[in-house]
């Protein structure tokens, strides 16, 4: 399982049905909403910036066209002027002057006309509109004297107290000679207005919205009403505003160019901007416009969405209840028969008539109650089979038997096993002086610790002698680590008698040590006894070797041979005694001690 469906399982885990089916609904109804909207989210936010930039560069040719179109009447009416002034069947320098006066008054983009001499000299001949404040130079720079005969215009400039001067020199022809010059100054507020008209126009009443700047990206003129200290004439563009994530270089004025792109200012906020060329001029015009007012729509869209996954979740809520509650009802009977059956009221019967898998449920938990009620009663009948066998047999051998997996008669197997001898040393004195409920008692205390420290490690108790018990390890069940069982039960023996010794010695009087022989070998185990009378238990010379070896054991001490030491592995440590003789044994039998 992935760690996302974990998750989910942990989250889900001990929530009712309906609250499910409710996440189940939402989950199928908004997620493909919300896995679809930032894609949606994202083409619109494209399509926007793909709109805005086509919008601006628009406005931009539209700024571009009103600009020559301005700059072109100024250079037709200087034109007439210098034909004025080259006329030579017009002799009178009044007459010519009042003509000059009267075109220069029908053309508003032209603040003044200044004539210049042969030698480009400034004459005294100065043709102001009305309010002009226009100074022209005081002669017409070498540079500018080899124009053609059309004229140019000369580079714009602009300073903070005079704002933008834009000028067109052409001379005056007479017989192939030029006998002088006419320059014309445009009006200072002809580009400001057109800009400032064009971005309320265009960018929803904002006056800021396109600028004009030279050769060396110095602001020439601004749509803005009133100045900004970040536009501000004259200022340098370079490396700020839009000029920040677009590169250009001067020889790009001389050709058509056209870019856009995305740009923060130094506040934080977003912006879309693009830059146009105007060949004509050398100059650029760049526009701008805030990147919240450019995606207002898409922070619409945004919304219309959630308001959509919203009711979208609601509708989804009520279906998923109106499923849940159709669902829930005879879940709740279900479960309630349940109840009915774990209180072992099994004759119960369900009352689900839904006609679909829910009623076939409740039959199918009827048939299972049948069938629990027909299993208590076996179990009943085993338990006490086996309870009665437990008098008499292991606790394994009498579950086996009880259920039918041993059968109850006369017999044995040869098994490998350890059989083990433990009683209580210096037990004799303590039962001569003692009042025999007390030594029962004493018995049963000592019984009941050891039989549980033999269960411990999966071993049979076999008997009990007086104040011995026998027990062996690998049968009924075979085991081979039956060695190091034995012997690993033989310390936790010693050890938990250790541990009650006191209260023994407090309660009865009697100093609790006990002698541990263990022995490991073949043997015969199986029911011996009559029809009548059976035991299940082990027969063989290596049951008579533990019982002599227990017998020579020392108080707290454990005595096994070679061949149980043997079995036990090495995961014990062992100190050898050397061949002693053994009651009832021929021949001499190695000894070793179990070191504690």
């Amino acid at each position: 399982m992935s760690a996302s469906a974990q998750t989910v399982a942990t989250a889900t885990r001990g929530l009712s049905l309906r609250t499910k089916w409710t996440f189940a609904m939402l989950a199928l109804a908004v997620l493909p909403l919300l896995a679809v909207g930032p894609v949606v989210s994202s083409l619109q936010r494209k399509g926007l910036l793909h709109a805005e930039e086509a919008h601006q560069s628009s406005v931009m040719d539209h700024a571009g066209s009103m600009l020559e179109s301005q700059l072109q009447s100024a250079g037709r009416t200087i034109g007439a002027m210098v034909n004025v002034l080259a006329e030579a069947r017009m002799t009178d320098p009044d007459a010519k002057v009042a003509l000059l006066r009267a075109l220069l008054s029908r053309c508003e983009e032209l603040d003044a006309v200044t004539i210049y001499g042969p030698d480009g000299s400034k004459l005294d001949t100065v043709i102001r509109g009305e309010g002009a404040e226009a100074a022209a130079p005081a002669s017409i720079a070498r540079e500018h004297r080899d124009y053609d005969e059309r004229g140019q215009w000369l580079a714009p400039s602009a300073t903070r107290d005079r704002g933008l001067e834009l000028q067109f020199v052409q001379p005056i022809v007479v017989g192939g000679q030029r006998t002088g010059w006419v320059l014309g100054q445009v009006r200072r507020g002809v580009v400001p207005e057109i800009l400032r008209s064009l971005s309320r126009d265009h960018f929803e009443g904002r006056d800021d919205g396109l600028v004009l700047v030279g050769r060396e990206l110095e602001v020439l003129a601004t749509s803005r009403a009133v100045e900004d200290v970040n536009l501000r004439v004259g200022t340098s563009m370079v490396g700020r505003d839009i000029f920040r994530v677009i590169l250009f270089p001067p020889e790009r004025l001389s050709v058509l160019y056209l870019s856009s792109a995305e740009f923060t200012q130094p506040d934080g906020s977003a912006w879309v901007g693009s830059v146009r060329t105007i060949p004509a001029l050398k100059v650029a015009v760049f526009a701008r416009r805030p990147a919240e007012q450019v995606f207002t729509s898409l922070a619409a869209t945004r919304r219309a969405v959630s308001i959509e996954i919203v009711a979208i979740g609601i509708i989804a809520t009520l279906v998923a209840t109106w499923i849940a509650s159709r669902t829930t009802r005879p879940i709740g009977e279900l479960m309630k028969l349940a109840r009915e059956f774990a209180a072992r009221k099994f004759t119960a019967r369900s009352t689900v008539k839904t006609g679909d898998e829910l009623e076939g449920l409740g039959s199918s938990m009827e048939v299972m109650a049948d069938d629990l009620s027909a299993s208590e009663k076996e179990i009943a009948r085993r338990a006490g089979v086996e309870k009665d066998l437990s008098r008499f047999l292991p606790a394994t051998v009498a579950a086996e038997i009880a259920e039918g997996r041993r059968k109850l008669e006369l017999g044995g197997e040869r098994r490998a096993v350890s059989v083990l001898f433990a009683d209580v040393v210096s037990f004799t004195p303590f039962a001569e002086r003692a009042d025999p409920e007390k030594v029962v008692e004493f018995l049963n205390e000592l019984f009941t610790v050891l039989t549980e420290v033999v269960f411990r490690h999966e071993g049979t108790v076999d008997k009990f002698v007086g104040d011995a018990i026998m027990a062996f390890f690998g049968a009924p069940n075979a085991m081979d680590d039956h060695g190091e069982r034995a012997v690993a039960c033989a310390e936790d023996m010693h050890r938990f008698v250790d541990a009650s010794a006191p209260e023994w010695k407090q309660k009865y009087g009697i100093d609790v040590k006990i002698a541990v022989g263990v022995n490991s070998g073949e043997v015969i185990v199986g029911n011996l006894g009559s029809e009548s009378r059976m035991d299940y238990t082990a027969i063989g010379d290596v049951v008579n070797v533990a019982a002599r070896l227990e017998a020579l054991a020392r108080p707290g001490q454990t005595l096994l041979t070679s061949e149980a030491a043997g079995a036990a592995g090495d995961a014990f440590e062992f100190r050898p005694l050397g061949e002693h003789p053994l009651r009832g044994k021929e021949q001499l039998v190695a000894i070793v001690e179990l070191v504690r």
